[in-house]
C-alpha cells in the first residue's frame, strides 16, 4: 500500500511568524544575484506522519517560487515501511510535483551544501514539524453526524441522506 500525504501549507499559516532561512547569492555561477527565501511548508493532514517538509524557495526579484525542495529526515527504511514501497523519496531532493524553475538544481545544491548542514537547522525543522502537527490536530473538529453521502451510522448500508438524515434525534 502506498500512502499519500495531505496538502502542504506554509508553516506560518498555523504557527505564525517563523524564522526564514535566507541565502544571498552574489556573483554565483548558476544563480542571478538575489536573496532566496526558504519558506517551510508541512503536510496539513494531522493523521499523516510523513516526517517531511517542503521548502518553497522564493526569490526577492520577482517574488515567485523558483524551487520546491522536499526534505525527509528519517532513515530510508522508515519511509520504505511507511509508504510500503522501496521507491521512496528520502533526504533532500526536488519535489517532482512542485514548482521548479531553471534555477531549481542550483538552489537544491545550495540547500544540501549550505542550508541543511547549518548547526541545529535539521533539529529546528523537526521541532517545527512537531509544532505544526500539534497545531493541525487541534484545529480538527469532529463532526457530530456523518456527511450526506457517507454510510448511515444506523447500519442500514444506505447513504445517510437517504436513510436517517431527515429524522429528528
Amino acid at each position: 500500500m502506498i500512502r499519500e500525504s495531505g496538502i502542504f501549507i506554509p508553516a506560518e499559516n498555523l504557527l505564525g511568524d517563523l524564522p526564514t532561512r535566507v541565502v544571498t547569492a552574489r556573483h554565483h555561477d548558476d544563480l542571478p544575484d538575489d536573496d532566496y527565501f526558504f519558506t517551510e511548508a508541512y503536510c496539513s493532514d494531522p493523521a499523516c506522519d510523513c516526517r517531511r517538509v517542503q521548502f518553497w524557495v522564493v526569490g526577492a526579484k520577482p517574488k515567485q517560487i523558483l524551487a520546491t525542495i522536499t526534505y525527509a529526515w528519517e532513515s530510508r527504511e522508515f519511509y520504505e515501511r511507511w509508504q510500503g514501497s522501496q521507491d521512496v523519496m528520502w533526504g533532500a531532493d526536488l519535489e517532482p510535483l512542485g514548482r521548479q524553475s531553471e534555477h531549481a538544481p542550483a538552489l537544491l545544491k545550495i540547500f544540501r551544501e549550505s542550508v541543511l548542514p547549518s548547526p541545529g537547522y535539521a533539529a529546528r525543522i523537526r521541532r517545527h514539524y512537531q509544532l505544526f502537527k500539534a497545531a493541525a490536530a487541534s484545529q480538527v473538529k469532529p463532526s457530530s453526524r456523518p456527511s450526506r453521502n457517507q454510510a448511515c451510522p444506523c447500519g442500514s448500508g444506505r447513504k445517510y441522506k437517504r436513510c436517517c438524515l431527515g429524522q429528528s434525534a
